[in-house]
């Protein structure tokens, strides 16, 4: 026999008890809800890190191939003003020639005929 009181609590200790199933039930739930998340983090970690790696490589790449760029633009400077440098010294030698030729062609006949009219 039971007496009101105990059937009170032991009603009481059931629906407790039901309450507490319900919690844990939802606690359980909660706990593989989390374990999923928690893997689809790793995942997505995993794969930006993944992602990091293969922009540091590139960046390496990129990098070298920058300085190459870079170098063959130096280099293609220094060309162009070596080429700038001959040309001007040709064009000043071209000069030279055609003063020269000028002389020739103009001032040995006139020193012919200065001397011509000298001996006169």
């Amino acid at each position: 026999m039971f007496t009101y009181t105990q059937a009170l609590e032991l009603a009481q200790d059931r629906e407790k008890r039901k309450r507490l199933e319900k919690e844990i039930k939802i606690l359980v739930k909660i706990g593989v809800e989390k374990d999923i998340i928690i893997e689809k983090l790793n995942t997505r970690d995993s794969l930006y890190s993944l992602e990091i790696r293969k922009c540091d490589e590139l960046n390496s790449i990129l990098s070298d191939k920058l300085d190459r760029y870079s170098d063959i633009i130096d280099n293609y400077n220094v060309l162009l003003l070596s080429a700038e440098q001959n040309l001007k010294a040709e064009v000043k030698r071209k000069k030279r020639e055609e003063l020269w030729k000028n002389i020739y062609k103009y001032g040995i006949p006139a020193a012919i005929i200065a001397t011509i009219l000298l001996i006169r």
